[in-house]
């Protein structure tokens, strides 16, 4: 099944403040950020550079309690 990920202001970054929004880091190199617009995931290194389902960010962060 294909997901849409991502909206005009996560994907373009211009959101104000900054979205998508940081939200769980579980090492410098596991972080995790989401759009408060279209509730999309993003996984990252650096400043959110991949959009992920729901499910990958639970996969991806199984220790925190991710909401849909």
């Amino acid at each position: 099944m294909s997901e849409d990920l991502g909206c005009q202001v996560c994907l373009t970054h211009s959101g104000k403040p900054y979205q998508p929004r940081f939200v769980l880091a579980t090492s410098p190199s596991d972080l995790l950020y989401r759009c408060d617009f279209c509730r999309t995931w993003w996984i990252g290194t650096q400043r959110y550079q991949n959009p992920v389902s729901s499910d990958a960010a639970r996969a991806a962060f199984p220790e925190a309690r991710l909401d849909g």
